[in-house]
């Protein structure tokens, strides 16, 4: 996990972007983030979650960014068809392979999403240089 990090932390600086890495709460680190003031408008895009518990923290998070008036956009990315392209319900969708491969045929792959450009995802200027810099540790994660 932690090489796949600093790949794309090196792939976007590539493109003069950066990755911000904490290893905190989103509904306690996300809103320090935020900026403040005439014209600031603060939006954060994340991926849509299924399981209780990232749902609960989206709920938490949600309520803290509305109060910012902090703007949020979703995106799914947790499975290879888009929930909203499948013929069935997900719900209704096999978790087994086999089935789930029979049930989903003739439904579409979406067309990936355009790699960005150069320049095309810049950072604020005054984002602190810890957050662009910190690396997670084994460590940190119960590992020697």
């Amino acid at each position: 996990m932690i090489e796949s990090v600093n790949d794309l932390r090196q792939n976007l600086q590539k493109i003069g972007s950066g990755l911000v890495v904490a290893h905190d709460q989103p509904e306690s680190f996300i809103p320090t983030l935020l900026k403040n003031g005439d014209g600031v408008k603060n939006t954060l895009l994340y991926q849509e979650e299924v399981c209780s518990e990232e749902l609960a923290v989206e709920a938490k998070l949600f309520k803290i960014l509305k109060k910012s008036k902090c703007g949020v956009q979703t995106r799914w990315g947790s499975t290879i068809y888009h929930y909203e392209d499948l013929k069935e319900a997900p719900e209704d969708t096999a978790s087994i392979f086999g089935n789930f491969n029979r049930k989903s045929e003739g439904s579409h792959i979406r067309k990936c999403v355009r790699a960005p450009a150069n320049n095309e995802m810049p950072l604020p200027d005054d984002l602190s240089k810890d957050h662009l810099l910190y690396e997670p540790k084994y460590e940190e994660f119960g590992f020697k």
